[in-house]
């Protein structure tokens, strides 16, 4: 199981976009998305690779997502549609016991679509004036490597502002359970990358018995 040492970022919800991207992109945790548990579905790091750092400000999750692919596909605009089929990243994260888990997952227009539940299938989506608390800031262009085009996508998520977490008043000293993935259904390559390695028998990032950890320090 991989455990990802979030640091605290303090005024990290508050500074302008390009000092927050700056500062997690030099302090804040990394994590590799590299682990593709499905072998038909793999693709080479020449043609997909992603990264997520992560750190927070009190109840706010700061992460930015950095992506390189040879083909990003962002149709879907605004909330609670299905970005899962554009290029997609996905911040999964969980209660203390693992109980329920809310899924955030972004393309690179900045549309989003989360739910809540205990499983794929016991889910409801979340109401959309709670994702317009997410600050989310996406930049699309240029190329890094050989994989082609690049994209980033810089978020604040205010997780008090979310069922789960509500009744927290700071992140610091937390373990939650949780993973990191790239994926894109629609694309010419389906792919689906994930930071904690799952074990399933077909792509299905819903297995929370497969999360890792998410460690938010003092």
């Amino acid at each position: 199981m991989r455990i990802l040492s979030v640091p605290p970022l303090r005024h990290g919800a508050s500074l302008s976009g390009d000092e927050l991207e700056k500062l997690l992109l030099t302090r804040g945790a990394q994590a590799l998305i590299d682990r593709q548990p499905w072998s038909s579905f793999r693709v080479s790091p020449d043609q997909i690779s992603a990264q997520v750092f992560a750190a927070y400000d009190r109840m706010t999750l700061l992460l930015c997502f950095d992506v390189a692919e040879e083909e990003i596909r962002a149709v879907h605009a605004g909330l609670q549609q299905q970005v899962c089929e554009d290029s997609c990243v996905e911040c999964f994260i969980a209660d203390e016991q693992n109980e329920r888990y809310i899924n955030f997952e972004f393309n690179p227009r900045g549309a989003c679509m989360a739910g809540i539940g205990r499983d794929r299938y016991d889910r409801e989506l979340l109401a959309k004036d709670m994702l317009q608390k997410i600050q989310i800031r996406p930049s699309v262009g240029g190329t890094r490597g050989s994989s082609g085009k690049s994209w980033r996508l810089l978020l604040r998520i205010p997780l008090d502002q979310f069922p789960l977490f509500s009744g927290y008043a700071a992140l610091e000293g937390l373990s939650l359970p949780g993973n990191f993935q790239k994926c894109g259904d629609l694309l010419q390559h389906p792919h689906y990358l994930t930071w904690n390695h799952i074990d399933a028998p077909r792509p299905d990032f819903h297995r929370k018995e497969c999360f890792g950890r998410f460690v938010f320090m003092g």
